[in-house]
């Protein structure tokens, strides 16, 4: 019960750490093959979309943003790899969705793969992915919403009908 305790905070942070990058992925991932089409490099292609990901944030406290920011900011102070700094993050993150993407990133630079075809279904499988965790989210807020609906419908029948059992 000790241990279980005191694992509860560190995995609660681990998960609220994982929700903004599955909400954030399919996005980056969508931009990132944009650009590749466009004919940019994987590096450039990567730099642009972080640099991009960036402008338009102005929210600080985005866990995605702010990693993909000390990436950025890593690589070009340490001049090391853009794909090695994403895979370490990927591994410390653990998100699944996140290790795919890197997996495939490596996997062309080692291999020589067809990047901009796999990352296309990996940003189809995202954005599908996506989708079912907002509906399912919704559905647990309509769950958590009926109990109060339903103290609200019967409070309403008992104003309604209270000053009509008053004049009988």
């Amino acid at each position: 019960a000790i241990f279980r305790t005191y694992l509860s905070p560190l995995e609660k942070q681990r998960q609220k750490e994982k929700e903004p990058v599955v909400r954030n992925l399919p996005e980056f991932v969508n931009k990132l093959v944009l650009l590749l089409n466009a004919g940019l490099v994987l590096n450039s292609a990567f730099e642009r979309t972080i640099t991009e990901s960036l402008r338009f944030r102005e929210d600080d406290d985005d866990y995605f943003i702010n990693r993909i920011k000390e990436i950025y900011v890593s690589v070009k102070t340490t001049n090391s790899s853009i794909n090695e700094e994403f895979r370490k993050f990927a591994k410390e993150n653990g998100t699944m969705e996140l290790m795919r993407v890197s997996n495939i990133v490596n996997d062309n630079i080692n291999k020589g793969v067809e990047l901009t075809e796999k990352l296309q279904r990996e940003s189809e499988t995202l954005w599908i992915n996506r989708k079912k965790n907002c509906e399912e989210k919704g559905k647990l807020a309509e769950t958590k919403l009926t109990l109060p609906l339903m103290i609200f419908l019967i409070v309403l029948i008992v104003i309604t009908v209270a000053p009509a059992l008053l004049g009988l």
